[in-house]
């Protein structure tokens, strides 16, 4: 008779929550190098700054680990009992030890958990790869924010111009990027910073595209082809890397466009 996938769920909830646990019990106890070291600190510093930093730290883990023992039982309880498997150490380690330092950010804190649940699913264990937790932790939440809308979105134009020859063209911002960028709280100059950051993770790509056109009105200094202008356009689309694809499927759980 094929047990209860509750009860399962349960018993891989208990494994991972203990493992929280024991890092949070292990975070309250310092080496004795690491005691030399903060004894050695003037008093003021410690009493002011130190001790109320590994305080906050300490009730953070806590209240994680309340938080994940409920939520984890809900995401795994929709899992078949057939899929469900115990998540690597490493990765299971990587995630319980960084998810609390950013529990108040909902989207990160939730990129974290549905990357645990992803480990356990053996149904979708194949795009979990051990560098995302690093990846997550190098995210703002406006920029986890931001590729979440990208997902959604699909292809997104990010510049526009025009280009009257091979010397190059000016090239604008586009509105469906800025405004997207908008939405999530991210303004000028930092929309360029987020997205080099999610370029430099290798979560998305440009790529660019040209296209050219014939007119009777001249562009500046061009010379007539046959009789007729050449209009070049240019357009820079940003695309999900195969990397982000994963990357999307295991840490936000809806299913990104095919693109």
């Amino acid at each position: 008779m094929p047990s209860d996938p509750n009860t399962v769920a349960v018993a891989i909830t208990a494994a991972v929550t203990t493992l929280t646990k024991e890092s949070y019990e292990d975070s309250l106890g310092p080496s004795a190098k690491v005691i030399g070291e903060i004894v050695a600190l003037p008093p003021r510093f410690l009493r002011s700054v130190l001790f109320p930093l590994f305080k906050r730290v300490a009730v953070k883990e806590k209240e994680y680990q309340d938080w994940l023992e409920s939520h984890l039982l809900q995401k795994l309880a929709g899992i078949p009992e057939d899929r469900l498997q115990e998540p690597p150490l490493a990765l299971t380690m990587a995630v319980l030890e960084r998810a609390p330092l950013v529990y108040d950010e909902i989207d990160l804190r939730e990129m974290y958990t549905h990357l645990l649940v992803a480990a356990m699913d053996n149904g979708r264990a194949d795009v979990v790869h051990p560098s995302f937790p690093y990846i997550i932790e190098q995210l703002s939440p406006h920029e986890a924010r931001l590729f979440k809308l990208i997902t959604r979105q699909g292809q997104v134009v990010v510049a526009e111009g025009q280009a009257a020859s091979t010397d190059g063209a000016e090239y604008d911002m586009s509105r469906v990027f800025d405004a997207l960028c908008h939405s999530v709280g991210i303004e000028l100059p930092q929309t360029n910073a987020a997205l080099d950051n999610l370029r430099r993770l290798r979560l998305v790509r440009l790529d660019w595209s040209r296209s050219t056109a014939l007119s009777h009105e001249p562009a500046l200094f061009q010379a007539p082809v046959s009789g007729a202008f050449v209009h070049t356009s240019e357009s820079c689309q940003l695309n999900i890397t195969d990397y982000g694809m994963d990357f999307a499927a295991a840490c936000i759980g809806d299913e990104p466009k095919d693109l």
